[in-house]
């Protein structure tokens, strides 16, 4: 099956997957990155802690378990920093 055709989804959490409220299921096809995943989560819900994503059954990796936390405000943080210096070291590299 084509990689743009599999159809996936997530359930999204406001704590621990199971042991939580399940907010909301979102469904989408072919590839998404963990980025775009937690930007659909907080347009459901600010509220949103964990995603659990269930690939489709044709999908190599299917029936593992794949989680997606939400960062916390210093992860976050940790995040941006590093992505803003290693652009000015590769801007003023050499």
């Amino acid at each position: 099956m084509n990689a743009k055709t599999m159809k996936h989804s997530a359930s999204i959490w406001d704590g621990e997957v199971g042991a939580s409220r399940c907010i909301d299921v979102v469904h989408w096809e072919g590839d998404i990155t963990p980025e775009q995943l937690a930007n659909v989560a907080n347009q459901v819900s600010m509220d949103w802690q964990m995603i659990d994503m269930q690939l489709d059954p044709a999908h190599p990796q299917h029936g593992n378990a794949y989680y997606l936390r939400r960062k916390t405000d210093d992860e976050y943080e940790e995040a941006e920093y590093l992505k803003r210096k290693a652009a000015f070291e590769a801007k003023y590299a050499g």
